[in-house]
């Protein structure tokens, strides 16, 4: 999956259901703050992977590869480090 980075050690953790909302919400306002775009646009790309071994929330990083003029996978590894947790 390069062209997704996967978002699993951010300090998040999905332990109820009804907390997925409030999940994205700091999601996108981690990724906001990496890539200067709107949390509201981010939050609504951010998805549930296929599979849950690849973790509890996947973003698409092809949506920002025309924006931040690079390739899907660098801005997936820039993402990673830059939100990497412990």
């Amino acid at each position: 999956m390069c062209y997704t980075v996967i978002l699993e050690n951010i300090g998040v953790h999905n332990t109820l259901k009804g907390d997925i909302m409030d999940h994205k919400t700091s999601i996108a306002n981690a990724l906001a703050a990496l890539t200067g775009m709107e949390a509201d646009t981010l939050r609504d790309w951010i998805e549930n992977p296929p599979n849950t071994d690849m973790g509890d929330y996947a973003f698409p990083c092809f949506r920002l590869a025309k924006t931040l003029r690079k390739a899907p996978p660098m801005i997936a590894d820039a993402l990673k480090a830059a939100i990497d947790a412990p």
